[in-house]
């Protein structure tokens, strides 16, 4: 589906994707992926095409100077008669008629993907200088939130910082959008926000409940496990080991909840995953800690941790998944303690 999914989320032209070769999209390494990137010609790697990527580079077992597209006679690309005549097959299956060729697959993403591209550079536009000072004013808050320079459960009010750093009120509430996305602040019944306590205590109790919830989700899953779900976690994997070394905390939190919401996506107990996903976005914070300063025997055991869990699943074998998984909150657990533990000291 990988031809599908490039003519309805990319807008390129039926040329352009035709011409595409491997090296455009991915780096091999001995015949495995390694990396996926953008290509010159725009082509925006969603979660979805990487998915679809991968599955196609690793069925048809081509290699970096291939043309993704191959023709059945030799190394030549899939001509445009053949791309159209697959795509038409699409309508006629689907039963849609009056529709046929790459231009009609194109107008999905020309009224959706498009839209939602100009519309974000419209709003861009009207603050674009925003998001850098709301930005600044983020970092400085998290650091005197965790140093306990604003103590917990103190109340935080966008005018009030706003005056307090000489900033605007626009950029303030930008900061406060993340900061309650991040876990950091939550809103009070009255006006402004109130600093959510951290604790190595309740990191502790929040880790036990994880092991506990995500182990018995881990017996569901690996009864129900699907290759799409193994490709799924390596595609997050990667991105995830390449945030941990940038030190992205922000991606990282995202991935990690990906990563183990995906581990355990087919326990198909919507009930207990619920559980499980409020708990990852209670230790949102305590990751923004683990991760501001990452030395490279953490970071490296935290991808061990991960990559243990993935391959837990992929024997079906729930215990290895605990294993690894109480190894990775464990140490996370004592780190962050540890970390909160000296910033409030040196206070």
């Amino acid at each position: 589906m990988l031809l599908f999914d490039i003519a309805t989320q990319t807008g390129l032209k039926l040329g352009e994707a035709l011409g595409l070769k491997v090296k455009d999209v991915l780096e091999m390494d001995d015949g495995k992926i390694s990396f996926l990137s953008p290509n010159a010609l725009g082509l925006k790697m969603s979660r979805e095409i990487r998915y679809s990527l991968r599955r196609h580079v690793e069925t048809a077992r081509l290699a970096g100077e291939d043309h993704l597209f191959k023709s059945r006679k030799g190394d030549k690309p899939l001509n445009a008669s053949s791309a159209s005549n697959i795509v038409n097959t699409w309508f006629k299956a689907a039963g849609l008629k009056g529709l046929s060729g790459w231009a009609s697959l194109r107008k999905s993403w020309e009224t959706h993907y498009r839209r939602q591209e100009l519309e974000g550079l419209e709003a861009s536009s009207k603050h674009s200088e925003t998001p850098t000072i709301a930005k600044k004013i983020y970092s400085q808050l998290v650091e005197a939130i965790i140093s306990a320079k604003i103590q917990p459960r103190e109340k935080m009010t966008t005018e009030e910082v706003a005056r307090r750093m000489k900033v605007s009120t626009v950029s303030v509430r930008e900061a406060f959008i993340r900061l309650k996305e991040a876990g950091f602040i939550s809103p009070t019944r009255g006006k402004g926000n109130v600093v959510i306590p951290l604790s190595k205590k309740a990191l502790e109790e929040i880790a036990n409940i994880r092991l506990a919830l995500e182990s018995l989700a881990a017996k569901k899953a690996v009864e129900n496990r699907t290759e799409e779900t193994l490709d799924l976690l390596e595609v997050t994997l990667k991105d995830l080991v390449q945030a941990t070394y940038r030190r992205d905390a922000d991606n990282i939190v995202r991935l990690n909840k990906q990563f183990h919401t995906t581990l355990l996506r087919d326990a198909d107990s919507p009930i207990l995953l619920q559980m499980i996903n409020r708990l990852l976005d209670r230790v949102n914070p305590y990751f923004h800690l683990t991760y501001r300063e990452a030395d490279p025997n953490y970071t490296t055991f935290d991808v061990q941790c991960h990559q243990g869990m993935l391959d837990g699943l992929r024997a079906r074998d729930a215990s290895m998944i605990k294993k690894w998984l109480k190894s990775d909150l464990i140490v996370a657990a004592k780190r962050t303690g540890k970390f909160l533990t000296t910033k409030r000291r040196n206070k």
